[in-house]
């Protein structure tokens, strides 16, 4: 459209109605339009081909798209075991794995697509998956932990107090 209303160079004394656009050129010159043709089909191609590449990339997608909490309390809601805790980051660890083996160069054609910046994103995403599972099933352990310590000490206490008559096995 734009060439609708560019005109040629060297025309700028000429009354409007004389001069001619570059639209008005190009589409005189049937080997112009052909050519014109070649690369909107080329470039159409490289396109489509750049989109199927980029579809690879949607089997990470859910590293932005889900909520970490609330895949997080999806998880928790199972009350997952140690192993289960253990599987589900060696499952990140091998996404990351998977991310790092994509190639740092794709080439389309004369198009060259560097995946490095992606590649990073990706990895960032993923790694603070896995920091929230850890920092959550640390937080855990140490709840647990510290339960068990007191219930160890209560226990402690209470066998360790002098018995020296029957009332005071009874008392807790």
């Amino acid at each position: 459209r734009c060439s609708n209303s560019l005109y040629e160079w060297g025309q700028a004394d000429k009354d409007e109605a004389d001069r001619v656009t570059f639209y008005e050129r190009v589409t005189s010159d049937i080997e112009i339009v052909r050519t014109v043709l070649l690369l909107t089909g080329s470039i159409q191609g490289t396109k489509n081909q750049v989109a199927d590449y980029l579809k690879g990339f949607r089997a990470y997608d859910w590293l932005w798209k889900d909520d970490k909490e609330v895949q997080y309390h999806k998880f928790v809601k199972k009350n997952p075991s140690i192993l289960e805790f253990e599987l589900e980051l060696r499952k990140f660890v091998d996404v990351e794995q998977n991310i790092a083996s994509i190639a740092p160069m794709h080439n389309i054609g004369a198009l060259s697509l560097s995946t490095c910046n992606l590649k990073l994103q990706l990895k960032h995403e993923c790694s603070q998956w896995k920091v929230l599972y850890s920092e959550k099933l640390l937080g855990e352990a140490r709840d647990r932990i510290s339960a068990l310590t007191e219930y160890i000490e209560s226990t402690t206490k209470r066998l360790s107090r002098e018995i020296t008559d029957l009332n005071s096995l009874r008392g807790n």
